[in-house]
């Protein structure tokens, strides 16, 4: 048995959300409705959301040597994420989001992660090495690519976050075990290579050689392939506020179900579920579900450790 179920490579920041009642148009003013700062970046927020389910979590990030570094590390130390292979910089990176409260959509501004800072490669072997799943987000590329052949060595699988299309991202998609694109990815993806369909984009994507490729569309529910097979699952209905975070959280119930070893319609459903309930709230953490808060349907799926 390995020590962590999952680990996550790639961002952290400190997100500032501000709720709006509409986007504010060039050259304008609007009051804010609601305001708050909370950690965010897509591995962290991956990270707190597979350790609320009780999953073993590691994370392989960079932050700051400062007030927003330290405060992100305290926040995922206090959710019970392995954080000893975070390394420090100089400025934890920031982003600025404004979410409509009419619609519940978001815009994002961010600070790049500094890419150029490298690990050292005993930490990035030891990760692999103990993980059964390596989640790695867009930022997390950079450090992953050059430690490839350590996964197939010690059987970790690889799930990649794929929200924006650029040369590296197309070089690591062979290497991918299970493929989780936003919906940005696809329709980028479908133009670039000129396809006809979504469908024919995600089986397109699923040639490459993941054994699942997945497609996310917010309210509109996930597309998936998985052994040639079209597989559709509805989003749950709630009252949005904030989408921020939602894709996040949906790979880490994706993740949940295959360490639980479902089959994907069941992984499909949970994740579309607590990705639906995080965003009951502004911010993409305060509401990501806890394993004890899970409806009785899903625990029953669960196998006994």
């Amino acid at each position: 048995m390995k020590k962590f179920d999952c680990s996550c490579i790639g961002r952290i920041c400190i997100d500032h959300i501000a709720l709006v009642k509409t986007f504010p148009k060039k050259n304008s003013k609007v009051p804010i409705l609601n305001y708050k700062t909370e950690i965010g970046g897509q591995s962290a927020i991956s990270a707190i959301a597979l350790s609320r389910l009780g999953l073993k979590v590691n994370i392989l990030s960079v932050v700051g040597n400062d007030d927003n570094g330290r405060l992100a590390l305290k926040i995922l130390q206090k959710e019970n994420v392995y954080t000893k292979n975070v390394i420090k910089t100089k400025k934890t990176p920031l982003a600025f989001i404004w979410t409509e409260k009419t619609s519940a959509k978001r815009t994002i501004l961010y600070q790049k992660l500094n890419t150029k800072i490298l690990f050292h490669k005993k930490t990035v072997i030891y990760t692999i090495k103990n993980s059964d799943f390596v989640l790695v987000d867009h930022q997390g590329i950079k450090y992953t690519i050059p430690f490839l052949k350590h996964f197939k060595k010690y059987n970790t699988k690889i799930i990649f976050d794929a929200e924006r299309l650029n040369n590296d991202v197309i070089k690591f998609l062979p290497y991918i075990d299970y493929l989780i694109c936003s919906e940005d990815f696809i329709l980028e993806y479908k133009k670039h290579f000129k396809l006809k369909t979504v469908s024919d984009t995600i089986k397109k994507l699923f040639f490459y050689g993941p054994k699942i490729v997945c497609g996310t569309f917010g309210e509109k529910g996930s597309l998936a392939v998985f052994q040639n097979k079209f597989y559709f699952s509805k989003s749950i209905k709630v009252q949005a506020i904030d989408t921020t975070g939602a894709g996040d959280v949906f790979h880490s119930g994706f993740i949940f179900g295959l360490v639980q070893k479902w089959d994907i319609k069941n992984i499909l459903k949970f994740a579309n579920f607590v990705a639906g309930k995080s965003c009951t709230s502004l911010g993409g953490v305060e509401k990501i579900p806890y394993f004890r808060h899970l409806p009785k349907s899903y625990k029953k799926l669960c196998r006994k450790n």
